[in-house]
């Protein structure tokens, strides 16, 4: 459902001038946001061009193609990477061993926001307000009694949602075996019409064999 100057620290640049970047703790459930913008003063309420209006990174590295390669950054270069410090923490309700997404300007309850789509291994996904990191919504289709190999271990999934280009709909991987669709400003589930998506028939461990963007 898919919908450079070149010295090695240029490349690299960016390459890490995406409109969000994560990171990790692989035994826990925290999620860091890095400030991107290393000129400004880090605590600034925006994340600079990412959030122009317009300007989304719908699924895992920004496009069909999975380039990862933000051409629109101009305020992160080889000279300023260095700068870079985190800007936000936020506790989620598992691991998240995929890449979140972004959507801007999306109409929720609350107002228009900038929203950030992420799957956690235990098969929720979360909408977060992207500068606050604030909940908007969430689902989860969660392991159940799959178990990997039929042994002890849980399921889990280490997929990405991705965003409709229609900018209406969000896809992420539920641990149920489907891909789930979303209306991106309330979370509520589309069915009929062939959704939720069967991804695999298996119904143990196929549930947690899935690709870095399952829904890309």
């Amino acid at each position: 459902m898919s919908f450079v100057p070149t010295p090695a620290a240029e490349t690299a640049a960016l390459r890490r001038a995406r409109p969000l970047r994560a990171a990790v703790a692989r035994g826990g459930v925290a999620l860091a946001l890095v400030f991107l913008l290393a000129a400004h003063a880090v605590g600034s309420p925006r994340f600079g061009h990412a959030a122009d209006p317009g300007y989304d990174w719908p699924q895992f590295d920004g496009n069909p193609q999975h380039s990862g390669d933000n051409t629109r950054e101009t305020a992160l270069t080889a000279g300023n990477v260095g700068g870079l410090a985190l800007l936000r923490r936020v506790s989620l309700p598992s691991t998240e061993d995929g890449a979140p997404v972004y959507l801007s300007g999306v109409t929720t309850a609350t107002g228009t926001q900038d929203l950030l789509f992420l799957t956690t291994g235990d098969g929720h996904i979360l909408a977060l307000d992207a500068h606050t990191l604030a909940p908007v919504w969430s689902h989860q289709y969660g392991p159940g009694a799959c178990r990997i190999n039929t042994g002890p271990a849980v399921c889990y999934t280490t997929s990405s949602p991705a965003v409709d280009p229609n900018r209406q709909y969000v896809y992420s991987y539920g641990l149920d075996g489907y891909v789930h669709k979303y209306a991106v400003g309330s979370g509520a589930e589309i069915t009929g019409g062939g959704w939720p998506e069967r991804a695999t028939t298996n119904s143990l461990s196929g549930k947690c064999l899935n690709t870095r963007s399952a829904a890309a």
